[in-house]
């Protein structure tokens, strides 16, 4: 057992070794905070920083509101709003039901516990498999919004832990771009080799085409209706798109091609999203088996940008992308595809 190292007075503050941490206790005005620290110099300044808030009044009693509350008040006013309401609740309803300090007040949580909460998301247990660290970091972005709310808005907090919490380092951005001959294998697989389909198989098949010409997710081209396409100036408008905005793809001749050949009703291309997914798993060759519906995406943001019809601006609002950097992302050359063109 670690021993408790001797109160080291810094004002109306102590900072005290506690097994290998240091540990800032502040009490002033009526206030009482605490955390803990790698280093004496993190504690003494974190004190500091504290008193002078106290001091200034910008720190005072907050309510008494517990980690399960704030996850129960979020998920209605905040994720109830969401295109991905649904998903996000069960992840908040995983949160509720796993998290050991659920039950503590929000204002009571250290950093501490929230690391090493992450740490045994990444190890594992008897009874549940490790968590990959795109996953933990998902998890993160929906707490570490929460406490923004929750500071900013509720006044349940007057500090967040989270800025001191690292979330794992995200994967490697996926660069499979489908060559011409692994997406006539998949359409092969999906029984479509011409002309139009007669089967749903074959219009995911056609769908797959469409997502090469446009970049378009799967989502929204087996959402993609009829009525929301303008042959004429060759425009897809999307009302509600994964970000939660509309967007209008501008749409290339073979598009339309493809769209006239489709024809599937009130949908254009038939079969529902989850319809859609399930026969391209269902008939994806296991040869191709890493190869995704979303591997389009890729492969048309890779095949657009190098061949110089579109700026990087242009690129951007046609993928629907606010920041740069996903193009980058998803412009997935690679240094031979360049060397090539430098000749």
């Amino acid at each position: 057992m670690h021993p408790i190292a001797p109160n080291l007075r810094q004002g109306r503050a102590t900072i005290r070794k506690v097994g290998e941490r240091w540990r800032a206790e502040v009490r002033k005005r009526g206030v009482s905070a605490s955390e803990n620290f790698r280093t004496k110099a993190e504690a003494t300044r974190w004190a500091a920083e504290r008193e002078a808030e106290i001091e200034d009044g910008r720190v005072g009693k907050v309510p008494r509101r517990t980690l399960r509350q704030a996850f129960e008040r979020y998920e209605e006013t905040e994720t109830s709003k969401k295109r991905g309401w649904r998903a996000e609740g069960i992840r908040i309803a995983k949160f509720k039901a796993t998290i050991p300090f659920i039950d503590k007040p929000l204002a009571d949580i250290t950093s501490d516990e929230w690391s090493a909460w992450r740490d045994s998301l990444a190890a594992g247990s008897v009874d549940r498999k490790p968590l990959a660290p795109g996953s933990i970091a998902r998890d993160f972005n929906v707490i570490r919004a929460m406490y923004r709310i929750a500071l900013d808005e509720w006044g349940w907090l007057k500090v967040n832990v989270l800025t001191r919490v690292k979330s794992p380092a995200p994967p490697p951005g996926k660069e499979r771009v489908m060559s011409p001959k692994e997406v006539k294998a998949l359409c092969a697989a999906l029984g479509y080799t011409d002309g139009a389909p007669t089967t749903q198989s074959q219009r995911v098949a056609l769908g797959l085409l469409f997502a090469l010409e446009t970049g378009m997710r799967a989502g929204e081209i087996f959402g993609l209706r009829a009525s929301n396409v303008d042959n004429k100036n060759r425009v897809a408008h999307l009302p509600l798109t994964k970000n939660g905005q509309a967007r209008n793809v501008p749409l290339s001749r073979r598009a339309i091609e493809i769209l006239e050949l489709s024809a599937g009703g009130e949908l254009a291309f038939g079969p529902s999203a989850s319809s859609a997914d399930a026969l391209y798993r269902k008939y994806r060759p296991k040869e191709l088996g890493d190869i995704t519906f979303h591997a389009s995406r890729h492969t048309a943001a890779t095949r657009l940008g190098s061949s110089g019809k579109l700026t990087p601006f242009e690129l951007c609002r046609m993928f629907g992308w606010t920041d740069m950097k996903m193009a980058l992302r998803y412009f997935n050359a690679t240094a031979a595809d360049i060397a090539a063109k430098l000749d």
